[in-house]
């Protein structure tokens, strides 16, 4: 072998070593697995470091369901424990959670279930429920994903035959006057679409006559915020009173209220009779 050779052989090892030096400065080792460290994680797809999410709380008992990982899979069964912190939202009160839940030997994801409490919730309010994964020896929490906070609501399935008949805790305009009834007309609901529909009222404003009025109902947008309007119609023809609304109303399937907005005036002149009133039909 020349000496030419020989140099070639020489320098060829030297980039050999230099690539095998280089690989462990940068803590590589040619055919060693990497080994992730072990993490408990909420595991939604979100990429944020903390998520939220709304939980709309049914009567039909249906849960919150957050995915919960672990980052390596293990030959034994790990519990995985959480904390809550609430100013508004009380352990069997409002909710029901468990304090730690156990991912299966082979296994790396599992699900915490939330349960909201439907007979504990206030309709209209919202309740803000903070979860934090503390971690065991076995399985600590992770340094990103460890915080969830969930905002509960109570959602009532919208049933309008449920609206029929009498109210008979009936205010108008803050409680200045009432209670007084007011029914909605067994028989009159006609729905529309499948998220919209019309019915009548009997007894807006009290006027001490027999008056009916027809409103109309729609929970499209969103099924936790109903609306209802009243179309320009007349009221009172004895006395020439017409009635139109002036801003959508609501309805709840909650606690079975509805609350309308409206003007009357004059039909020939045009001049209101009675400007922004509210009446609010209670039960």
């Amino acid at each position: 072998m020349n000496k030419f050779l020989i140099k070639m052989f020489f320098a060829g090892l030297g980039l050999i070593f230099l690539s095998l030096e280089s690989c462990k400065k940068n803590n590589v080792v040619v055919g060693q697995d990497i080994v992730p460290p072990t993490y408990a994680k909420f595991n939604s797809p979100s990429t944020s470091v903390y998520d939220s999410a709304i939980y709309y709380v049914k009567n039909t008992g249906e849960t919150f369901k957050i995915p919960v990982g672990i980052t390596t899979v293990s030959g034994k069964d790990r519990e995985v424990h959480f904390t809550y912190s609430s100013s508004s939202a009380v352990q069997g009160t409002q909710y029901n959670a468990p304090v730690s839940i156990t991912i299966p030997a082979g296994h790396a994801l599992d699900t915490l279930n939330i349960s909201g409490v439907f007979a504990g919730i206030n309709a209209g309010e919202v309740y803000r429920l903070a979860i934090d994964i503390s971690g065991t020896d076995d399985v600590p929490m992770s340094p990103y994903k460890n915080h969830f906070v969930l905002f509960i609501r109570k959602s009532c399935e919208i049933i309008l035959t449920d609206f029929e008949g009498a109210f008979d805790n009936t205010y108008d305009n803050a409680g200045s006057y009432g209670p007084y009834t007011t029914t909605v007309t067994p028989g009159s609901i006609t729905m529309t679409t499948a998220t919209s529909a019309t019915f009548t009222i009997e007894n807006v404003w009290d006027p001490g006559v027999p008056v009916i009025t027809t409103v109309n109902a729609d929970w499209t947008a969103d099924p936790d915020h109903p609306i209802i309007t009243i179309p320009d119609q007349e009221y009172f023809a004895g006395a020439d009173l017409w009635i139109r609304g002036t801003q959508d109303g609501t309805f709840s399937a909650c606690d079975q209220t509805i609350t309308l907005r409206y003007t009357l005036y004059d039909h020939t002149s045009g001049a209101d009779y009675a400007a922004d009133q509210e009446t609010i039909l209670g039960r």
